[in-house]
């Protein structure tokens, strides 16, 4: 769906969709009904993308695969009972893309789930004739359009993988989208895929802009000088992040460049209109996303609509005492805000979220109060006692002790290592497996939920060594940005409390996981002015939830800063809930044939003694580590 200039002579613009019910329809705003529809009534197929001519005079469509049938159609709207012609040669695969060339009339651009992207004579009537020239680029073609100077052009894959071609279709570039990051002081930005690019320059500075987005619901507006080059080097600038609109994943997004204003459609069902970048923010000076530059852009929506939750419109915001028509970007250019913020939607009810973490609203930034109360910390507690009758089952180390601080989001098993760790020192073998850490620092008490503060748990080893774990609770925590700071201030307090000198810093990330939280880089830049700058050479990180080999973590090691690059990785698939799952099985007289008992156990086996060598190899490097001081108090300044 897409609102174009002019159609068939309208003379005035118009919104045009196309559909799986196999039409392109023009709509009459006056009447609220369809006033052109153009159909292929030889065959009954949905059309996935469609454009209209400069002109205004040919219409053009692209439709699924149906069978081995796959075709571009093409109508002149004023007779769209029936299309001009067909191409049927072009693509093999669903047709993704089809967009007009906005300097050549004529010249149409498709692109498709079978990796070609082409350039057609959509006036040729030999189909045979009408292709000029393909490109292959070896993966599904989700969004594709023109770059500003209207002759090339990029595209973009269901892989996050961006790419510029030539007006011949050679390649001249192909990037990992995900690869452009900002790590800037308490700020961070990590891209985790695209939502659309814009050949309008938002940012004013004449290149191809494009707009990414995290999995948070965060959007940031890139731009790169010289994607136009073969493989240049040219960095990737930032203009504006808008935050905090939505909860999820950004699906569909809107710049309208004549009002500057951005509307945005999530997974969470809002509709979020934002100010552009006249209004606030960087304007189209952009911050090279390289540097360790001030990312002071981050804004909030004017408005937003919550469909799915309410089903109702948000007709209304407002701070208590005056809240001004133009919304709340620029309204309070550093004044304090109200704790609270006033919404009424159509079902006439009065919301008032609670915004009891914000302190100032500065040129669109909310500024969060970092000296929130904190949770006390956990007793130190013993996790394991000595079992002198057992044996060492991880390989010894030479340290006496050592001290470990476990940071990761919510939900990536860092207790439940611990109390692997903790069997493992204790000497148990796969049979003696069994719940070792504290249920009392677990949120409803069942050991598999969210940890609620910082909690120390101090292991004897049966040789006598001894392991020093701080187990902390989970980042990009569901509950908003002012519990994953609460959380941030808690895990400082804790180290300064409970150690002298850390051996490691151990990151515990989902396998699943294609880079590290903003929370978690936040939590990183703080526990950086604990130590010296050596602490880099102290950080590890363990992937969970990884089944055997080959079978390998998502994460993308080159979207961490350069320090954290070399940092040593472990994957692993804890045999402990696997074990538990076991036994719970053999209790309930488990009987399935495709899936017996003894699948599960020898898999539960296998991880086990996995386990064994992966903690062996992270207890030996952390071993080798130089114990890093930790500032007191007084040296850091509090």
């Amino acid at each position: 769906m897409r609102s174009v200039v002019s159609v068939a002579g309208s003379g005035r613009p118009v919104l045009v969709s196309s559909g799986k019910d196999g039409s392109v329809r023009v709509w009459d705003e006056r009447s609220g009904g369809y006033g052109i529809q153009m159909t292929d009534l030889s065959k009954s197929r949905a059309f996935l993308s469609f454009d209209v001519s400069l002109d205004g005079y040919t219409v053009a469509a692209g439709t699924e695969l149906h069978g081995d049938d796959v075709s571009v159609l093409y109508w002149d709207p004023r007779q769209p009972a029936a299309p001009l012609r067909t191409h049927s040669s072009t693509h093999s695969d669903d047709i993704t893309v089809v967009h007009f060339s906005p300097s050549t009339p004529g010249v149409l651009l498709t692109a498709s789930s079978d990796g070609l992207i082409s350039l057609s004579n959509s006036e040729e009537t030999d189909e045979d004739e009408a292709v000029v020239n393909v490109g292959n680029w070896g993966c599904s073609v989700s969004q594709a359009g023109w770059l500003p100077d209207g002759s090339r052009i990029w595209c973009a894959s269901d892989m996050e993988t961006f790419s510029t071609w030539s007006e011949e279709l050679d390649l001249l570039q192909s990037h990992d989208i995900r690869g452009p990051c900002l790590h800037s002081g308490p700020r961070t930005w990590v891209t985790d895929y695209l939502i659309t690019a814009s050949p309008s320059s938002p940012s004013g500075d004449s290149s191809l802009d494009v707009f990414v987005g995290s999995n948070e619901g965060d959007i940031a507006l890139l731009s790169n000088r010289d994607l136009s080059t073969p493989q240049s080097s040219a960095q990737w600038s930032l203009h504006k992040l808008w935050s905090t609109g939505h909860e999820g994943v950004v699906r569909s997004l809107l710049w309208d460049e004549k009002d500057q204003v951005l509307v945005t459609g999530g997974e969470d069902g809002k509709i979020c209109v934002w100010p552009g970048l006249s209004q606030g923010g960087l304007g189209g000076r952009g911050v090279v996303v390289e540097d360790e530059s001030a990312m002071d852009v981050l804004d909030i929506p004017v408005s937003f609509q919550a469909f799915k939750r309410r089903q109702a419109s948000i007709l209304e915001t407002a701070l208590p005492g005056a809240m001004p028509k133009e919304g709340l970007s620029g309204a309070y250019q550093g004044r304090p805000l109200a704790k609270r913020l006033w919404l009424i939607d159509s079902h006439n009810a009065l919301l008032i979220p609670d915004l009891h973490e914000c302190s100032t609203f500065n040129g669109g930034i909310f500024s969060l109060d970092l000296n929130a109360p904190v949770a006390p910390i956990a007793p130190l507690a013993s996790a394991a006692a000595e079992v002198p009758t057992r044996q060492m089952i991880i390989e010894p180390w030479a340290k006496r002790e050592i001290n470990i601080v476990l940071l990761g989001e919510i939900a990536t098993g860092k207790t439940a290592l611990v109390n692997l760790i903790a069997n493992m020192c204790a000497g148990s073998t796969l049979e003696d497996l069994e719940e070792k850490i504290e249920l009392s620092n677990e949120a409803g008490n069942n050991g598999g939920s969210q940890t609620i503060q910082p909690h120390l748990y101090s292991i004897t080893c049966v040789n006598g060594q001894k392991v020093n774990i701080l187990d902390t609770p989970g980042l990009a925590d569901g509950r908003g940005m002012a519990k994953d700071i609460e959380h941030m201030k808690a895990i400082v307090d804790a180290i300064k409390k409970n150690f002298h000198t850390l051996d490691g810093i151990v990151i515990v990330e989902s396998g699943y996981s294609y880079h590290l939280s903003p929370p978690l880089y936040s939590t990183l830049d703080n526990l950086s002015h604990l130590f010296p700058d050596s602490i880099a050479d102290n950080i590890a990180f363990v992937f969970t939830v990884v089944g055997p080999p080959p079978e390998k973590p998502h994460f993308v090691t080159t979207s961490l800063r350069e320090e954290l690059q070399k940092a040593p990785q472990w994957s692993i698939n804890n045999p402990l809930a696997l074990w538990f799952k076991y036994q719970k099985k053999l209790a309930e007289g488990w009987s399935d044939e495709e899936h017996p008992l003894e699948e599960l156990h020898e898999m539960t086996q296998h991880e086990y003694e996995r386990a064994i060598e992966m903690l062996s190899q992270l207890f030996q490097y952390l071993d080798k580590c130089k114990a890093q001081p930790v500032k007191s108090r007084k040296e850091d300044g509090v």
